[in-house]
């Protein structure tokens, strides 16, 4: 199923991008916290 192959590639970027915006937000927190 091609539906299933192309959710599967796209599955990767979403994790990057969630880990990304986790990250950010842990830096930010960090940022503050040292002010």
């Amino acid at each position: 199923r091609p539906e299933f192959a192309l959710d599967l590639e796209l599955v990767p970027i979403k994790n990057i991008e969630s880990m990304e915006l986790a990250f950010d937000h842990k830096k930010i927190i960090i940022d503050s916290l040292l002010k």
